[in-house]
C-alpha cells in the first residue's frame, strides 16, 4: 500500500501537482510506519526521494513550507480533521451525528468558522505603544506580528482574530493563555510581558521574540534525530515542564509544532515551549476551567494525547509525560507511535494498543536504556509511567554521551 502511494506521489510530482504529491508522500510515510515497513531497504530510498521533492517544491512555491506543515502536523487523509496548526486544538462534536462540527451538517457552523483578521499594516500602532513591523504567522484563532516599542526593542504580539471578538469562550481562552504564561518564568518557556485589547476590541498579548524553527519543521527536513540529540531535546522539555507542573500547570498539547528550537546548532539545540492555550490548571485561581471544558469538547492533538485525555477523564501532570514520550518516539523514529486515517480510530489506538518497538524503526541503533525510557512514558496506566518530570530527566541524563 505505501509503495502504491509512493508511486502515485511520483506521478503527481511529474505532473507538477505539488500539493497532491506532498499529500501522497505524507500518506505513504505513515502507511509504511503503520504496516511496520519503515525498516526495509526501499524505505531509505523513499525518504531520500521525499526530501528531494520537498527541496524542489520549496524552491517553486513560497507557501510550500506552510502546506507541508499543515499536512504533517498529524498523519491524516484528505478527508479527516485530526489536528491542524490552530493556536489550540479543540474538537466540538455534534451530539446528533458524532462528527466534528466543522464537517457536521446538523447545525449552522458559522460561529465556528475563522474569518480573516482585520487588516493591520506595518507601521500601525497598537495600544499607542507597539508599532507593527510585519506579520510572523497566521493561525486558526490569531495572528502573530513582529512589533517594536518606543525603545526599539522587538517583541512578538499575538492578536485574536476579529471573527472571535464576539465569542466569549475564545476570548476567555486567549486571555487565560496570557495569564498562564505570565505566571511562569523559565528560560525554556516563552515569556509574556504585556496584554490588553486593540481599538476594535480584540485581545492581544506581547511575548518575547525568538528566532528559530519548530521541531515539526526540523522533522520535515531531517525525518528523525539521532539518539543524543533526542535526549538533549527531551531533557530541556522535562526541565521546563517540571517548572510548569510545580506551579500546577499542565500543558495538555505538547507536540512538535509547539516546541521551538532556537539554536541553529543541531549539536546543542535550545528549546522553547510555546502555546499554552489549552493548559489545565490544578489550582483554584483558574475559575473558568470548568466552564470552558464542557461535555462534547475534546481538547488536544490526538497523536500526542494520553489515553486518559482521549477518554475525557481527569488528567494530571502524567498526561504531559505521555505526550513527551510521543514526541521523543517521533524524534527517534520519524513518526508518532500511533497512526490512523480517522481521528476516532487514532483515539482508540492511544487507549488500547501498545506502541511498536522503537529499535526496528531507528536506523541508528539506540540504547536499550533510551528505548526503555520512551516506552515507560507511553504506558497506558499513569501509575506505570514516570511520576514526575524530574524522575524522567534523571534517567535521560544517563543516556547523554
Amino acid at each position: 500500500m505505501w509503495k502504491t502511494l509512493w508511486n502515485e506521489a511520483r506521478i503527481a510530482a511529474a505532473q507538477d501537482d505539488f500539493e497532491s504529491a506532498a499529500e501522497l508522500f505524507t500518506r505513504s510515510l505513515f502507511e509504511a510506519q503503520r504496516s511496520q515497513q519503515a525498516g526495509v531497504p526501499e524505505f531509505d530510498n523513499f525518504l531520500k526521494e521525499r526530501n528531494e521533492f520537498y527541496r524542489a517544491y520549496s524552491k517553486k512555491s513560497k507557501n510550500a513550507g506552510q502546506t507541508i506543515q499543515n499536512m504533517e502536523a498529524l498523519p491524516r487523509s484528505p478527508n479527516t480533521n485530526l489536528a491542524g496548526n490552530d493556536d489550540f486544538t479543540i474538537w466540538k462534536l455534534c451530539s446528533q451525528c458524532g462528527k466534528s462540527l466543522k464537517f457536521c451538517g446538523c447545525r449552522s457552523l458559522l460561529k465556528y468558522e475563522s474569518k480573516p483578521p482585520a487588516q493591520i499594516e506595518p507601521g500601525d500602532m497598537i495600544a499607542k505603544k507597539y508599532q507593527i513591523v510585519r506579520d510572523l504567522g497566521v493561525g486558526g484563532m490569531a495572528v502573530v506580528y513582529l512589533v517594536r516599542d518606543a525603545s526599539d526593542r522587538l517583541f512578538a504580539m499575538k492578536i485574536l482574530n476579529s471573527s472571535f471578538v464576539e465569542e466569549s469562550e475564545a476570548s476567555e481562552r486567549f486571555e487565560r493563555e496570557a495569564r498562564v504564561i505570565r505566571k511562569m518564568r523559565h528560560p525554556r518557556i516563552i515569556s509574556v510581558f504585556d496584554f490588553g485589547r486593540t481599538s476594535d476590541g480584540r485581545s492581544f498579548y506581547v511575548m518575547e521574540f525568538v528566532e528559530g524553527e519548530s521541531l515539526l519543521s526540523l522533522l520535515e527536513r531531517e525525518v528523525r534525530l539521532n539518539a543524543a540529540d533526542t535526549c538533549k531535546v527531551g531533557l530541556q522539555i522535562c526541565d521546563a515542564m517540571a517548572h510548569a507542573h510545580n506551579l500546577g500547570i499542565i500543558h495538555r498539547d505538547l507536540k512538535p509544532s509547539n516546541i521551538i528550537l532556537l539554536s541553529g546548532d543541531k549539536e546543542n539545540p535550545e528549546v522553547k515551549i510555546v502555546d499554552f492555550g489549552i493548559a489545565k490548571l490544578n489550582q483554584s485561581w483558574d475559575q473558568i476551567e470548568s466552564r470552558l471544558t464542557q461535555e462534547g469538547q475534546i481538547l488536544g492533538s490526538p497523536a500526542y494525547m494520553s489515553p486518559e485525555q482521549c477518554l475525557g477523564d481527569e488528567i494530571d501532570h502524567r498526561s504531559d509525560i505521555y505526550s513527551i514520550g510521543c514526541v521523543m518516539y517521533q524524534l527517534l523514529c520519524g513518526t508518532p507511535p500511533f497512526w490512523a486515517e480517522h481521528s476516532l480510530a487514532l483515539l482508540y489506538k492511544q487507549v488500547n494498543e501498545e506502541p511498536p518497538s522503537a529499535i526496528p524503526l531507528q536506523q541508528e541503533a539506540i540504547s536499550a536504556k533510551l528505548e526503555k525510557i520512551v516506552l515507560k512514558t507511553l504506558q497506558k496506566d499513569p501509575n506505570e509511567r514516570y511520576q514526575s518530570m524530574l524522575a524522567m530527566e534523571s534517567d535521560l541524563l544517563e543516556c547523554v554521551p
